[in-house]
């Protein structure tokens, strides 16, 4: 593997730090050995494009998500024993260990060396987060121990508690970030704002990429996808009214519209309701975009379409 030459790749600049944030249009010469090994491998050849020099030895294996067309590794990134909220590198690689996309939000060195220490303990964190989200009508309680991370605000990087609290009425559940420097809250977010589901998508690949397949059986009739077509994902910011109704999308127009009250949208082809639910492989939220595209996001925030929406999916914005 060599290092991309300055023509060789298109770049999505960051809009807070003067590194980008998204390499793509290139694919790499097969790297060897693991995924993890062959991602190592490229942000060291590469780290000047990236922005993210000196910050190689605090990007820790997250984890490695195998796809049915690519590995996705994913790192996260820590200083000074802590891990920066959010500071995540996601590199791609196909099947043949070609690297074609990565995406970084790992914040560039200079920034961090000006992060100042925490002045308050969790003790204090801990009051302000619940004085946040406290309710009259309920209690509110801390659930595990507040977390020490380093939380990017536009350009700068703060020490800040990452507490996260229940509150049994009403019934909510918050993970609440409160500013180690000064004992302010700077973020709050509903853990139960929306419900998660589960289904069943198609992906066609594995009869694609069998030549030997055949649709039809020998005496004419079509045959079943196999198994492996089959891949069970999350579906999440679902509302929780059993429908497919999200945050982002419904298909609230579509006639007999399938519902499950436990969020199961698992089926199979045969099943009526399938076109409806079926998206793409990965934990997914619906979502719409122009041309009829049905979209997924997965659990790093990127978008990847996934073939014809439903006719009856309305975007929410």
């Amino acid at each position: 593997m060599k290092a991309l030459s300055s023509r060789a790749f298109r770049v999505i600049p960051g809009t807070s730090y003067k590194t980008p944030k998204e390499l793509w249009g290139f694919r790499t010469e097969p790297g060897e050995g693991s995924p993890s090994r062959v991602a190592r491998r490229f942000l060291d050849l590469n780290r000047d494009c990236l922005g993210i020099r000196q910050a190689l030895d605090r990007l820790l294996l997250r984890r490695v998500v195998h796809g049915l067309g690519a590995h996705h590794v994913i790192l996260q990134q820590r200083w000074r024993r802590r891990r920066v909220h959010r500071g995540y590198v996601t590199v791609h690689i196909d099947l043949q260990g070609r690297v074609y996309l990565v995406k970084s939000r790992a914040v560039p060195d200079d920034i961090l060396k000006e992060t100042r220490e925490a002045r308050i303990g969790d003790a204090r964190a801990v009051r302000a987060a619940l004085a946040r989200v406290r309710h009259a009508g309920g209690r509110a309680g801390v659930v595990g121990r507040p977390e020490l991370l380093w939380f990017p605000a536009k350009r700068l990087v703060h020490p800040a508690w990452r507490v996260r609290i229940h509150r049994t009425k009403p019934r909510a559940e918050y993970i609440v970030y409160v500013n180690a420097e000064t004992g302010t809250v700077i973020q709050v977010y509903d853990n139960l704002a929306a419900a998660v589901g589960r289904a069943t998508v198609f992906v066609p690949n594995p009869m694609a990429r069998d030549r030997a397949w055949d649709p039809l059986e020998a005496d004419g009739r079509v045959r079943h996808p196999p198994p492996a077509a089959y891949v069970p994902v999350r579906l999440t910011g679902l509302s929780g009214n059993g429908r497919l109704d999200g945050v982002r999308a419904t298909t609230r127009l579509t006639r007999r519209r399938v519902r499950r009250g436990a969020l199961d949208f698992s089926m199979t082809h045969q099943r009526a309701g399938f076109e409806e639910v079926s998206t793409s492989p990965g934990p997914a939220r619906l979502t719409s975009r122009p041309r009829s595209r049905l979209w997924a996001e997965n659990q790093k925030g990127e978008k990847v379409i996934t073939g014809k929406a439903p006719a009856a999916l309305v975007s929410r914005g």
